[in-house]
């Protein structure tokens, strides 16, 4: 069972982590990917999932929140269930949605969590107003020596799996 810890909790993360970032609604082949990639790191390295405990947009645009495909407890037990060492997460609130990419960088990852590598989706933004993704990730890792990985999508016939396509097909499956 992995070590539930809330990011206000940490002042500086002793170990060297390999992080997943994203939000995992449902946890699907997808999510797995991206979590699967920080499995089991080298050199006494441990890993960890970082994430949130309500859809950012329920700040960003409380008029379009989707349907959760998953609650957060249920999310932190299908995470968990994979052998992850540490899930930490934080709630997303204003003054999260206004940490520049820079500094979610420099201030969390680094300074905070004590990231050696992370791993996002070919989709994460984060950021002030969405300004960070996966380029601006990999770029100014490298400038840090950050190591990141950003994960292609799953894809079932031709098409990526996502929470948004789910959450489709389950209302198609209800009419």
């Amino acid at each position: 069972m992995a070590d539930i810890i809330k990011l206000e909790d940490i002042v500086f993360f002793e170990e060297k982590l390999w992080t997943a970032l994203g939000f995992f609604d449902g946890f699907h082949l997808g999510h797995q990917k991206i979590v699967n990639s920080v499995l089991n790191p080298p050199n006494g390295r441990k890993s960890a999932v970082f994430t949130f405990s309500n859809h950012p947009k329920t700040i960003l645009e409380p008029e379009n929140v989707p349907v959760l495909l998953t609650t957060f407890e249920e999310k932190i037990k299908l995470i968990s269930s994979v052998g992850i060492d540490f899930i930490i997460w934080t709630d997303f609130t204003k003054e999260i949605a206004s940490i520049s990419a820079l500094d979610f960088i420099k201030s969390v990852l680094i300074d905070k969590l004590n990231c050696e590598k992370v791993v996002a989706g070919y989709n994460f933004r984060f950021g002030n107003n969405g300004h960070g993704d996966s380029n601006f990730l990999l770029k100014t890792g490298k400038k840090y020596n950050l190591e990141v990985e950003i994960a292609e999508p799953v894809c079932i016939n031709g098409i990526p799996v996502s929470s948004t396509l789910i959450r489709e097909f389950i209302g198609n499956e209800r009419h």
